[in-house]
């Protein structure tokens, strides 16, 4: 089958959405189909990021990336139809990741026009958490012609259970199916060994240390995270925190927060990375944290988990399976109880190795080969629907 993923971006800062289809591509790639991506051209500074993006997906190079020109994003705008979109001629599916970009939209018309099948994967943009952020600017964007591609796709892909619901309150024309994330068996076997993440960080010495993977942003709850390390702190002196990820605009906040609580130095702001560095910051700490106020699907947690890492999550990260697993705890987004249930584990090494080892069970159950079959036998199912 020949596939197409079309996303504005590859770039990391985006978040998690470039990651996960550029993995879900060369999953499907990985089981024999013609995969490409398609994405706008970075810009100049961009390219070595972009290029870290790509490069750190295991069988990235079966996946064929196409860039638009950036003098096309101003036809996106318009009824113009970018003559850069004839790449998609031959396509047998196209998969829209996200929802809130012109060129998704000016793709999805090509699609209609040329009859070409259509999927959108709304990595938790049709959620009222979502739709609430800037709703009058959505509700707009709606009426002006974004409504009309997402009625005009096959199906909405749903991460869970949670997002399947979050998404019935936008009153969806066409079925919802639920395929998860996933990691790929060469990500996590082997891992990498202990101690290379604090040979690079010589600051944290041999204390333990709680960990947390994301961008620096308001979602992520790094805002209770902080105040509650601080209680942990002073329980647990041999105890730091290490916040893996790049600035999402709350940096200063937080380093300003945590010296005002009187633990900055035992605060570590790391910055992004990525592949074999991001797990071995995962597997030199003790335990993993997310407090997120909105995940769809969390690459995080399930790397965490993969890792042995027992985890305090949030409801909102919508990962109901670790606490149904006994894989970790899912905490309400409030300082002291996040701190209570973080030392917690912390005190009790027993408990925390069950975890981690119900975790590492949990994790195997999200590979990418098998969501990759699933999805493409999806795909199928739906082309042959009209």
């Amino acid at each position: 089958m020949k596939i197409v993923h079309v996303l504005d971006t590859l770039d990391p800062r985006d978040g998690g959405p470039p990651q996960v289809a550029m993995r879900q591509a060369a999953a499907l790639a990985g089981l024999g189909h013609d995969v490409a991506i398609l994405h706008c051209r970075p810009e100049p500074d961009r390219v070595g990021p972009v290029r870290t993006t790509i490069e750190g997906v295991p069988g990235h190079e079966r996946v064929t990336i196409l860039e638009l020109p950036r003098e096309d994003l101003r036809k996106f705008l318009g009824s113009a139809r970018p003559g850069s979109l004839e790449c998609l001629r031959g396509a047998e599916w196209l998969q829209l990741h996200q929802i809130w970009h012109p060129m998704l939209r000016a793709v999805a018309r090509f699609a209609r026009h040329e009859g070409i099948p259509y999927s959108m994967r709304p990595a938790g943009s049709l959620s009222r958490w979502m739709i609430s952020q800037k709703k009058w600017k959505k509700r707009l964007g709606l009426a002006l012609g974004y409504r009309r591609m997402i009625d005009g796709a096959r199906f909405l892909q749903a991460l869970n259970k949670d997002e399947a619901h979050e998404i019935s309150f936008f009153r969806p024309r066409n079925p919802v199916e639920i395929v998860p994330n996933g990691i790929f068996p060469e990500e996590i076997s082997p891992l990498p060994a202990k101690g290379l993440f604090r040979a690079k960080h010589p600051a944290l010495g041999t204390r333990r240390y709680i960990v947390s993977v994301g961008r620096l942003h308001y979602s992520k709850g790094y805002d209770v995270l902080v105040p509650a390390f601080a209680r942990v702190a002073k329980a647990l002196p041999d105890v730091d925190l290490v916040l893996v990820g790049p600035d999402g605009g709350k940096q200063a906040d937080l380093e300003a927060m945590a010296t005002s609580l009187g633990v900055r130095d035992r605060v570590h702001f790391i910055g992004a990375v990525y592949g074999k560095t991001k797990f071995e910051a995962l597997v030199d700490a003790s335990v993993f944290c997310l407090p997120s106020r909105h995940e769809a699907f969390s690459n995080a947690i399930t790397e965490a988990l993969a890792s042995g890492l027992p985890c305090v999550i949030s409801p909102g990260s919508h990962f109901p399976e670790v606490a149904e697993s006994c894989a970790g705890l899912i905490v309400e987004i409030d300082e002291e109880a996040l701190g209570d249930a973080l030392t917690a584990l912390l005190r009790d090494p027993e408990r925390s190795a069950e975890m981690s080892a119900n975790g590492r069970r949990l994790a195997h159950s999200y590979l990418w080969p098998e969501i990759a079959a699933r999805l493409a036998s999806i795909f199928s199912r739906h082309a042959a629907t009209r």
